[in-house]
């Protein structure tokens, strides 16, 4: 069967799961089962699989019928323009997220020598992408997970930043001001917190696509009210030395992230919109 008659019933199979995005998909995994770019698929729709490729492409499709995301299926997702490793043991970078990145960049200028702390890495997606813009800054990365925190390492070495040190810390239990010093030294100043912890709560699980059953839960979910690693991280972070904090955040959860780290004397300064109006992401300051 050849590339067009592929993708036709490919699109069709998908379409008929639910999925919104079958024809990006088909493509993206024809690509993948048959090894060539887009512009080989649009310009050589007559293109016969062969039998090897045909297998390779069925399967992969199978696995996106089955809600599967694209990500996991090919093994990659793009994130501020970067190729990020995924797998089942990290959450898929999303778009909004990188509202975290604009915003550290509204904050300092690319060539300022900062020091970042990560909560919560994952992939490695924000504190690789941030380390990528500000080349003379040093990043601290931590996460609960092993799993997540080998990927963010093998992506660090593939995107070829050496200046990220990854911890092994629920939140911030492994990590105190001693800590900092002992790396920084002076009294450990941090510049910048960023984190994308979960924050959805448990009972809105079962009206979510089903392409989030194949993302590690306690990359997604925070207690019944979404809360939870928030009021982790304030107590983790209120003693430390820093100067500013960005977290992303549910819809209409701005009010409560707010009040929780208003308590531990960190004030709210800016608050941004993702494209759809929604906020999206909060910028702090240590008072």
């Amino acid at each position: 069967m050849d590339i067009q008659d592929n993708l036709t019933q490919a699109i069709r199979t998908l379409t008929h799961a639910g999925i919104k995005t079958a024809s990006l998909d088909a493509k993206i995994l024809l690509e993948k089962a048959i090894g060539k770019d887009r512009s080989f698929i649009t310009a050589h729709g007559e293109y016969d699989l062969d039998a090897k490729e045909q297998v390779v492409f069925l399967d992969l499709l199978e696995k996106r019928r089955q809600r599967q995301p694209i990500s996991q299926i090919i093994g990659k997702k793009e994130f501020w323009g970067l190729d990020f490793e995924v797998t089942k043991d990290v959450l898929t970078p999303r778009p909004e997220t990188e509202f975290i990145i604009e915003a550290a960049l509204s904050l300092f200028k690319r060539d300022e020598a900062i020091n970042i702390l990560d909560l919560g890495t994952g992939s490695g997606c924000v504190i690789l992408s941030l380390l990528h813009e500000f080349k003379q800054a040093k990043g601290f990365a931590c996460d609960i997970s092993h799993s997540a925190l080998a990927i963010a390492k093998r992506n660090a070495y593939s995107l070829d930043i050496q200046n990220a040190e990854f911890i092994h810390s629920d939140w911030c239990k492994n990590l105190d001001n001693n800590f900092f010093i002992s790396k920084l030294g002076n009294r450990g100043n941090l510049d910048l917190i960023v984190s994308n912890p979960p924050y959805i709560p448990q009972p809105e699980r079962l009206g979510l696509d089903a392409e989030l059953s194949y993302e590690p839960e306690n990359a997604l979910f925070a207690g019944e009210n979404g809360f939870d690693c928030y009021e982790n991280i304030a107590i983790g972070i209120k003693d430390l030395n820093f100067k500013y904090a960005i977290f992303e955040i549910g819809i209409n959860q701005e009010n409560k992230i707010e009040e929780i780290f208003r308590k531990v004397n960190i004030r709210l300064i800016e608050s941004l919109k993702d494209l759809a109006g929604i906020t999206r992401t909060l910028i702090f300051q240590k008072l």
